[in-house]
């Protein structure tokens, strides 16, 4: 589904002429566990103050693992 090509970095036929699906991608809403085991969504967005950057650095395919459910 579209979920899981945007967290692959959104690679396809269009790539070429209109970027990447992660190019595109300002922001995401995440379901998480934290170290405690407590379950929480997260928005992470492209703002450089976003303390949860670098999770959408990783569902945008800059990490290669499961960081969490992406809802919206």
């Amino acid at each position: 589904g579209a979920g899981g090509h945007f967290a692959g970095g959104g690679y396809g036929v269009l790539s070429r002429e209109h970027g990447i699906v992660s190019d595109h991608i300002y922001a995401v809403e995440v379901v998480t566990v934290d170290k405690a085991g407590k379950v929480r969504a997260v928005i992470a967005t492209r703002d450089p103050k976003d303390p949860n950057r670098d999770l959408l650095w990783a569902f945008a395919g800059g990490g290669g693992g499961n960081f969490g459910v992406v809802t919206r």
